[in-house]
């Protein structure tokens, strides 16, 4: 079974990203903030990680440079979230997004999916 940890500051956000990724027979684990995240992924070593964008604490850009600087959790994939379509632009520019993808907020259950199966390569 497939690992994957969902990092949303927003709790409503993350628990609907939880119940649909469990649904598809995900084992998920959670972070509040990118400093958890950190932990978290050294840790459990998913086999990929959900990351929004902008988070109090570290944001996703940061956690992510740490991430990859451990050779135990520099190849999980990551997938970045953001309300914003102008930040996916302005990060895919400024962060070197290797075994990485971009989803825009909303989105649903659906496309949440698609988009974790593409990374996971089922």
């Amino acid at each position: 079974m497939k690992k994957i940890l969902v990092v949303e500051d927003e709790k409503e956000s993350r628990e609907i990203m939880v119940d649909v990724l469990r649904e598809q027979g995900y084992t998920v684990f959670t972070a509040e903030n990118g400093r958890v995240a950190i932990d978290v992924a050294q840790q459990k070593i998913p086999d990929l990680i959900i990351m929004n964008v902008k988070m109090p604490e570290l944001d996703g850009s940061e956690a992510m440079k740490i991430i990859r600087a451990n050779p135990e959790t520099k190849n999980i994939p990551i997938l970045f979230s953001s309300a914003f379509r102008e930040e996916k632009s302005a990060h895919l520019k400024n962060t070197k997004l290797e075994n990485a993808d971009f989803i825009v907020k909303p989105y649903n259950g659906e496309k949440l999916s698609e988009k974790v199966r593409e990374l996971l390569k089922e």
